[in-house]
């Protein structure tokens, strides 16, 4: 049986990854901005990353030393592996060394209890809450 492990490719190569994410809990749903630090091993004009159930609304390549950047020219998601890949508007050349992709994006905060969803609690006069949470085992951090 052959296995559906989704392995990425390796042009960039991820370092760290910063996240500021911002809920609404009235509508259900959040903000994510995202850097991820990366060192270019390859030339490409492309990067794929893990991603499910959200939509990307910005994105762009910046080197660490400020002379590069790329901007996005497209989006395509492949909702059976959980996966998007950024188009940038020039090839990003491996010459660059260390850059980082900054994306913005937006989900929605679900009741599966994987990546940021919905959650309740009782407060001190019983009443329930809504608040946010997170699961980001590895498969639940593309959500």
């Amino acid at each position: 049986m052959a296995s559906e492990r989704v392995v990425l490719p390796t042009q960039l190569y991820p370092s760290h990854y910063n996240l500021e994410l911002t809920p609404d809990l009235n509508a259900l749903t959040f903000s994510c901005s995202e850097e991820i630090f990366v060192t270019v091993r390859e030339a490409t004009n492309s990067v794929t990353l893990h991603a499910r159930e959200i939509t990307i609304v910005s994105a762009s390549f910046h080197s660490l030393t400020g002379d590069f950047s790329a901007k996005l020219e497209g989006v395509s998601y492949d909702l059976k592996y959980h996966k998007v890949q950024l188009t940038f508007d020039a090839e990003i050349p491996a010459s660059v060394g260390e850059g980082k992709v900054v994306i913005q994006f937006n989900g929605i905060l679900n009741g599966d209890m994987a990546g940021f969803y919905k959650s309740s609690y009782a407060d001190a006069n019983g009443n329930k809450k809504i608040m946010a949470s997170t699961q980001f085992e590895a498969l639940d951090a593309r959500r």
